[in-house]
């Protein structure tokens, strides 16, 4: 009977263990440098660039609800690329910024999002739940909005005089086709598809 009574007393949860930035930013530090030692020993370097691209989409995503929950009214207590245990984060005003340990997206944490979370009465005007359904809506359909928004920035910069590229077909404007010698029929479609 004591044994059991003694186990019921080890199992009370105890006090979350508070950790320093300079430690998690370490720990950050640390599964970077493995990530990149262990591409470069594979093989895998070139994808790097693919994968940070990737990171960089998932967070605007999350930027996209982050910011509408912001405009309105809405307290937004995290905002984290990754899931599972935390390798670092900082808190400025309200909202806890970081990196978890498993890189496979990422979140936005709004008050009031499920109907049964329990809430501050203080906080309760600045819930999810308690805004209008058109704010709701906007918040919910911001992350889609910012892969629109991005899609018509890379058009825009891909099409823009600049670059000299064609929007249809990818080949060089007929000001580039001019300076080099080409054949009849080539620069007369390039010149129907260029921007």
């Amino acid at each position: 009977m004591t044994q059991m009574l003694n186990r019921r007393e080890t199992n009370e949860p105890k006090a979350p263990v508070e950790i320093d930035n300079r430690e998690r930013l370490i720990r950050l530090g640390y599964f970077v440098a493995i990530v990149l030692v262990l591409a470069i020993v594979t093989g895998f370097s070139p994808f790097l660039g693919v994968i940070g691209t990737l990171i960089a989409i998932v967070m605007l995503h999350e930027f996209g609800h982050f910011i509408t929950a912001k405009w309105a009214g809405m307290k937004v207590s995290e905002y984290f690329f990754g899931f599972g245990p935390r390798l670092w984060s900082i808190k400025k005003g309200e909202t806890e910024y970081g990196v978890k340990a498993i890189p496979v997206g990422g979140y936005v944490r709004i008050l009031g999002m499920n109907n049964l979370e329990q809430v501050d009465p203080a906080d309760e005007p600045r819930t999810y739940r308690q805004k209008s359904y058109p704010r709701r809506m906007s918040v919910a359909v911001a992350g889609s909005a910012m892969h629109f928004l991005l899609a018509f920035l890379l058009l825009a910069t891909m099409c823009s005089p600049s670059t000299a590229m064609s929007c249809t077909t990818g080949e060089r404007s007929r000001r580039t086709s001019r300076a080099m010698p080409t054949s009849p029929s080539s620069s007369s479609s390039s010149a129907a598809t260029t921007c």
